[in-house]
């Protein structure tokens, strides 16, 4: 009996052994597919081993696959597994609105009058009503009456669609000046949309704005849109040359990075919970304003694909933490940022983005041709690299085709999360902006001499209010060769 006893004893031990072994190997590749934001997959696979998982394990998977789900902007599904994680409170009514906006865009109105019934949203309710009747007028065709409800609505996405469609019909009946005016009017709108930060993005809206570019670019062309174009691809073709340069030649310098970062609590509110470390975590904010300053060695070294970029905090105002060797903000995360252009103008990436020449001015004394890059295929997360493909406008030198500033577009940065669920909390519209400026020249080759960056709400008046502002300037450059022999500093303009 004292056997079978200690033979049961040793089998109920290796069971659970065993199933906690497939547990953490199912948690473990459930993980691995969610960083690489391989999220429909995550979800089945998810689907799949919830009934040898703990309920708890897989409340949190869903929590987790939620949050993933609404970095990438996918709100429903974001929706659909917060629910499945069973929480509720204050992220689940936000949720649900935000599910509601997307069902709007997608034109369920019947889904989306539900979201925001249930969330008790009095003005998206009456909004969607709006919307419904534009899109009615929209279908029969008057296209006069459904933009005046689009207007009314302050809807730009069926604005632009009422314009393309408008388009079409001018396009049928031959007229194809007509067309073109409105296939730049509602291809314009879609670039609004893409530069709004708080504006939802919808698949359908990128397939509607590449289709009526395509069909404006086949309109006859005068004499000067033809010397435009080509004055695009000369630029494009020098920038390629100047990404080749900076991706070939080795690099390895020293600086000085001078960084103030400010943060104005009190525009929040007293109510609103705010999460700076990036994990999901929500901690009761301080009341005020609070400003810190630090200053760093930074280095940085490239010889052929190896980059190492080091970052050594010598003092911070409040004397705290002076030993650590890492960024210790609290808003955004500066990494390599000398190779910015890199991203938007090398060989490989121009056949992702679509170009445009907005302005051709000086800069510093330099003259300059300002070009604003829209992917062609925005807004989705790279599992590669963990974020949205960056672009934004562009001052670019037409002496040597150098990049000297670049203004990222809001919708291009990634971590912004929390500041979208700030600014619905506290009732406003958030809004960022974040530029980067290459002042400094030496052998062709631009550096980093200046980034601000700030992140800020709209009051219904259209008040800015700015909550976070973070300001770098780098300073005492030293350059060495590959031997690590300083070099003297040479600078051009």
């Amino acid at each position: 009996m004292q056997q079978i006893k200690k033979f049961f004893f040793i089998f109920l031990v290796f069971f659970f052994f065993i199933h906690f072994l497939e547990s953490s190997e199912a948690i473990a590749n459930f993980n691995s597919l969610l960083e690489g934001f391989h999220l429909e997959r995550a979800r089945q696979y998810l689907t799949d081993i919830s009934p040898n998982l703990k309920r708890k394990e897989v409340q949190n998977a869903y929590f987790r696959l939620s949050d993933a789900y609404y970095l990438n902007l996918q709100y429903i599904k974001s929706l659909e597994c917060y629910r499945a994680s069973g929480r509720s409170g204050s992220r689940l009514s936000h949720l649900t609105n935000l599910a509601g906006l997307e069902y709007l865009a997608r034109r369920d109105y019947s889904q989306a009058l539900r979201c925001f019934r249930i969330t008790a949203n009095r003005s998206m309710t009456r909004r969607t009503g709006i919307v419904r009747s534009g899109d009615d007028y929209l279908e029969k065709g008057d296209f006069p009456k459904a933009m005046e409800f689009f207007k009314r609505a302050e809807y730009k996405d069926a604005q632009a669609r009422c314009y393309g469609l408008m388009a079409d019909t001018y396009w049928v009946q031959g007229r194809a000046e007509k067309a073109g005016e409105y296939y730049g009017k509602a291809v314009a709108l879609y670039r609004e949309i893409l530069a709004s930060f708080d504006y939802w993005w919808n698949d359908e809206y990128n397939i509607n704005r590449l289709l009526w570019l395509k069909k404006l670019q086949r309109l006859p062309k005068s004499d000067r849109e033809k010397e435009k174009q080509a004055r695009l691809q000369e630029i494009l073709d020098g920038l390629a040359g100047y990404c080749k340069k900076l991706e070939s030649r080795s690099i390895y310098f020293y600086c000085r990075e001078n960084v103030q970062e400010s943060i104005d609590y009190s525009v929040l509110g007293r109510e609103t919970n705010v999460d700076f470390t990036g994990g999901g975590m929500y901690a009761s904010s301080p009341r005020g304003k609070k400003a810190t300053r630090y200053k760093y060695d930074y280095q940085l070294h490239r010889k052929g694909d190896s980059i190492q970029e080091k970052r050594r905090l010598i003092w911070r105002d409040d004397r705290r933490n002076v030993k650590k060797d890492e960024w210790v903000t609290k808003s955004i995360v500066f990494k390599k940022i000398i190779f910015g252009p890199l991203g938007i103008f090398n060989k490989y990436w121009q056949s992702n983005f679509d170009y445009e020449i907005v302005a051709e001015t000086q800069l510093e004394g330099v003259d300059v041709v300002v070009i604003e890059a829209v992917p062609t295929h925005p807004l989705k997360i790279n599992a590669q690299i963990g974020r949205v493909q960056g672009f934004g406008r562009v001052w670019v030198s037409t002496g040597d085709y150098s990049v000297m500033k670049i203004q990222w577009m809001p919708k291009s940065l990634g971590n912004n999360a929390n500041l979208r669920k700030t600014g619905y909390a506290a009732g406003q519209k958030p809004g960022l902006s974040f530029v980067t400026e290459f002042m400094l020249k030496r052998e062709g080759i631009r550096y980093p001499t200046k980034s601000y960056y700030r992140e800020f709400l709209l009051d219904g008046k259209g008040r800015q209010n700015t909550f976070v502002s973070l300001d770098v300037a780098y300073k005492d450059f030293k350059f060495f060769d590959v031997g690590a022999d300083v070099v003297d500093l040479s600078v051009e303009k």
